[in-house]
C-alpha cells in the first residue's frame, strides 16, 4: 500500500471508529477499479 492508502485508512478509522479490515478491502478494491478503468495518469493522480 502506498502513503495515500495508509492515510485514507487512518482517516476512515478516525471517522468511523474502527473497521480497518473493511476499509482496507474497500480502498484496495477502489484502487483496483481505477487502475483498470482510468487512463494511467489519472489513476496515478497525475491527470
Amino acid at each position: 500500500m502506498d502513503g495515500h492508502t495508509v492515510r485514507a485508512i487512518a482517516a476512515f478509522r478516525n471517522e468511523f471508529g474502527g473497521g480497518l479490515r473493511e476499509a482496507m478491502v474497500a480502498i484496495d478494491e477502489r484502487a483496483r477499479v481505477l487502475r483498470h478503468t482510468r487512463p494511467h495518469g489519472y489513476a496515478a493522480g497525475r491527470g
